[in-house]
């Protein structure tokens, strides 16, 4: 029990406290989920109208000036060679339908609003991709947890994240996405990029992917349809519930399973069990060393007081997990009573606590 609470304190102070980049924004835009997507996109275009038009803004300059292509250049190319947009059409064409509502409401094109929720695809397809993310699982009797660093390059990072939700559900993300991940009543997901890994260009987008699957109720149906219907950017998507934490490292060849036999998890931006860079994922990732020299159960035992475990990580995580790239942090966990689901987001001057149900 006491290595249970002190690897619970671990993930806390990871996540949660010494956040001082000057970067961050001091608040959340949180947004009630309506059931029709049109209707729910043109509530969020008119709520983040502002800080759509400058997220679109901000796209159409970096496509400009990195890619030198228009956005109307962009999105022929995007439309003749990859089979993104058809991916969209085929699979969720709800959620094109809240692309096109939220496009009117922010008074945005809808062919800018769609490249920009293909970034992920586009940058990779363009280059070789941005790293981003890191996220921890710990298991325990009680309760499975979840610690989540969202990082974003700099264009990005110009507004409030929004928070969607409902009774039932809870999508985060940065104005213009339909989502980085979320949870609903039977899982949580998060995602962070494995830019080393194969783009599928004929694969759904990210944000498409992430809130398709929220729409399910069991992992057993997530990771059915991950099989069946091709991720477009290689990803790693953690997922926890009150049972188990499910780890999938997806690129275009494959779909493979990581998992660890403890009860601990944690993923960066370097492929782990997929046999494309198996080798190399622990020299290249800084985070992932740290990661794993706070995860042991002897440094558990070694640290275990409250006082001494929190002042060593406090010492040394700042610069390696959490930088000026790190958007939204945030908490969760599933007890293993259900109804008391929660989610405690986090930026530098504000904190939110959601539970489900409530």
């Amino acid at each position: 029990m006491k290595i249970q609470f002190l690897s619970v304190l671990l993930i806390a102070t990871v996540f949660s406290l010494g956040c001082k980049t000057e970067t961050k924004p001091n608040s959340f835009s949180i947004i009630q989920y309506e059931q029709s997507p049109y209707a729910r996109g043109k509530i969020i275009g008119r709520k983040l109208q502002t800080d759509i038009q400058k997220q679109i803004a901000n796209w159409r300059a970096l496509i400009e000036n990195e890619l030198n292509l228009s956005q109307e250049e962009l999105f022929e190319n995007i439309e003749k060679n990859t089979g993104f947009i058809e991916a969209i059409k085929k699979y969720t064409p709800e959620f094109l339908e809240e692309i096109e509502g939220m496009a009117i409401g922010a008074q945005v094109p809808t062919k800018d609003l769609l490249c920009f929720n293909m970034a992920e695809e586009i940058i990779l397809y363009f280059s070789e991709g941005y790293q981003s993310c890191t996220n921890v699982s710990l298991m325990t009797e009680k309760a499975n947890y979840i610690g989540y660093n969202l990082d974003l390059p700099d264009f990005l990072r110009i507004n409030k994240p929004f928070i969607l939700k409902n009774k039932q559900l809870v999508v985060y993300g940065f104005p213009g996405i339909l989502g980085t991940g979320g949870m609903n009543q039977k899982f949580l997901v998060t995602t962070n990029s494995l830019p080393e890994l194969q783009l599928n260009t004929n694969g759904l987008p990210l944000p498409f992917m992430i809130r398709k699957l929220l729409t399910f109720q069991t992992l057993e149906e997530v990771t059915s349809y991950i099989q069946k219907i091709p991720l477009g950017a290689p990803q790693n998507l953690m997922f926890i519930n009150a049972n188990k934490t499910l780890d999938l490292e997806c690129s275009k060849n494959n779909i493979v399973e990581y998992k660890t036999g403890k009860p601990y998890l944690f993923h960066t931006n370097f492929a782990i069990s997929n046999a494309y860079i198996q080798k190399v994922y622990q020299e290249k990732c800084s985070r992932f060393r740290y990661l794993d020299s706070l995860f042991t159960i002897d440094h558990m035992v070694i640290n275990s007081t409250v006082e001494k475990s929190s002042s060593q990580i406090l010492a040394n995580r700042y610069s390696e997990i959490r930088s000026k790239e790190t958007y939204i942090s945030f908490i969760a966990q599933y007890p293993k009573d259900k109804n008391q689901v929660q989610i405690k987001f986090l930026t530098r001057n504000d904190t939110i606590k959601i539970k489900l149900n409530e």
